[in-house]
């Protein structure tokens, strides 16, 4: 079972980032239950979840860097996903990381628009490069 990621969701797609507490709550509310979820399931043996708790972690730690958010409140956050319930439900974590150099490739191989976004740009990915490993030490 592989269920859609966070940023693939309908209901976090739409919510605004105008209020930085209230958008990552409510992502983070969704990394929890997604986890907590399929954990109970007796449908399926193994879920892979597609980003999930360690790109949580983070996004909480690229806001702070871009001054969306105070080291405190993504600490409290960062707190909250460590101690849950669900990740002592999770067996295993395989993060991957590619090159900003790479991911870019990947994205626009066979894109009509070869046109950089707010996110999938060099400047960003590197960021989230170094943000990724500092996660995941």
């Amino acid at each position: 079972m592989l269920p859609p990621e966070g940023a693939e969701n309908e209901f976090i797609r739409s919510f605004s980032e105008e209020d930085p507490q209230a958008f990552q709550e409510f992502h983070i509310a969704y990394v929890l239950e997604t986890v907590l979820r399929y954990s109970e399931s007796r449908s399926f043996n193994v879920v892979v979840i597609d980003r999930g708790v360690l790109d949580m972690r983070s996004w909480l730690l690229n806001w702070v860097r871009s001054q969306k958010m105070d080291e405190a409140t993504r600490k409290r956050y960062d707190d909250l996903l460590l101690g849950s319930a669900a990740i002592r439900r999770i067996a295993a974590f395989y993060h991957l990381i590619s090159s900003p150099r790479v991911s870019l490739e990947r994205e626009f191989d066979g894109s009509i628009t070869k046109k950089r976004g707010k996110k999938m740009n060099e400047e960003s990915l590197a960021g989230m490069h170094d943000i990724w490993r500092t996660v995941r030490e």
